[in-house]
């Protein structure tokens, strides 16, 4: 059986008060029987736009192919055109895998206004690249806890394809 770890990051973050190296990473993923992982840059990432994490997760993933895979994770608060830039550099040119809000890092749900205008806008992007490269993802941390109905995910989730 294989292992995946959907949800890594490295960098430094000034949330969560961390900073993962990329020689560490592989290192636990050695040390914890890992075979994959998806590789995103922390939410509090400095600075922003991120442009140096992107990059530096891109040449982890030539150093170490079929095993480490890139995921956007843009500020929503940055000016739209900045994070439509950043997104669409990371799924076209560096070839990540999906795009990830943080719920709790970004502070952000899902169905506020930026929420829904970023994975609207993933929504069609992907459609449009989809001939060219890999099913994309959207991956939302606590997504569980938005479901309920108060927060209206459910019903505005429809909108999204499956």
């Amino acid at each position: 059986m294989k292992i995946l770890d959907a949800h890594s990051h490295i960098g430094k973050c000034r949330v969560f008060d961390l900073d993962m190296t990329e020689e560490d990473f592989i290192k636990n993923m050695d040390a914890n029987g890992i075979d994959a992982a998806i590789v995103q840059p922390f939410p509090g990432a400095d600075p922003q736009p991120l442009v140096e994490i992107p990059d530096r997760i891109t040449k982890l993933a030539e150093k170490h192919p079929s095993r480490v895979f890139g995921m956007a994770n843009v500020n929503p608060y940055l000016p739209e055109e900045a994070w439509k830039k950043e997104i669409n550099r990371c799924i076209k040119d560096l070839r990540f895998v999906g795009v990830k809000l943080h719920t709790l890092g970004q502070a952000i749900l899902p169905t506020s206004i930026a929420g829904m205008m970023i994975l609207k806008w993933f929504s069609i992007a992907e459609k449009i690249r989809r001939r060219a490269y890999r099913t994309l993802t959207i991956s939302c941390m606590s997504l569980r806890e938005t479901a309920h109905s108060r927060s209206g995910y459910s019903e505005r989730s429809a909108s999204f394809p499956k």
